[in-house]
């Protein structure tokens, strides 16, 4: 990622509307400019990794809110003087409401990234504790949620084998495949057409849709992204083929 990514994206990201009160609070108050300054260059130290993630600078957020909240102080200490020190709080109060909006937005879409999560826990509601079960787990499934902690029967076995191909003698051993695909009919569930059928479907996070022609304009979109696929009896597939013929 680029050298300046944490200052352009992901502390502005972190921080919301926020972001734009920290200079003030820093320019206000010396003691603000103190903290700020080992924060500034713990970041920088962290820019020069080629790999970056917001969690690797999320300590300096604290600090950042530290200087935002000094700015906020300030506004509203001198909502008296004038009109325009009042229209600045009521400014900083909007930014609060605007923050509390976007962080519950954010926090649902955050919540739609966890496919796997989600359909690990379909399957426990789907089939009773005494029920043989052995799952099979692909990447994407495991990668977007599915953990130990989500492994809930001692009895059950749950397998995260990569490389298996599909519809191998291999996969036919499962009595429940969790699955990537984004429809019905994508290639991955084509090989269990005749030999599984679809207890489940997952959706997640797709993106951000804008309406201008619908209240509130903008939409979150989800989409298919994990099949639950349960093996059918012999005496079901038997019966689906006799049907078929």
């Amino acid at each position: 990622m680029p050298f300046a990514w944490y200052f352009y994206s992901a502390i502005p990201r972190a921080m919301l509307s926020s972001v734009v009160l920290v200079p003030i609070g820093a320019a206000l108050d010396r003691r603000i400019r103190t903290l700020l300054l080992p924060s500034v260059l713990f970041v920088l130290v962290y820019s020069l990794l080629p790999h970056k993630e917001l969690r690797f600078i999320v300590y300096v957020v604290p600090v950042l809110n530290l200087a935002a909240a000094r700015a906020c102080s300030a506004i509203y200490e001198k909502r008296s003087v004038s009109v325009k020190h009042l229209l600045a709080c009521l400014v900083v109060l909007g930014h609060l409401i605007l923050n509390t909006m976007l962080s519950s937005d954010l926090l649902y879409v955050s919540s739609m990234n966890y496919p796997g999560g989600e359909a690990m826990e379909k399957l426990h509601q789907l089939e009773p504790k005494t029920e043989h079960v052995n799952v099979h787990v692909d990447v994407y499934t495991a990668q977007t949620g599915v953990s130990r902690f989500s492994q809930l029967h001692d009895n059950w076995i749950y397998n995260k084998t990569e490389g298996l191909q599909a519809g191998s003698w291999q996969m036919q051993q499962f009595t429940h495949l969790l699955i990537a695909a984004s429809n019905r009919n994508s290639e991955q569930l084509l090989p269990y057409a005749t030999t599984h059928s679809v207890q489940a479907i997952i959706s997640g996070y797709k993106g951000i849709r804008i309406d201008r022609h619908r209240f509130p304009f903008i939409f979150i979109e989800a989409e298919s992204k994990i099949f639950l696929l349960k093996k059918e009896t012999v005496v079901s597939v038997v019966t689906s083929n006799a049907y078929s013929s």
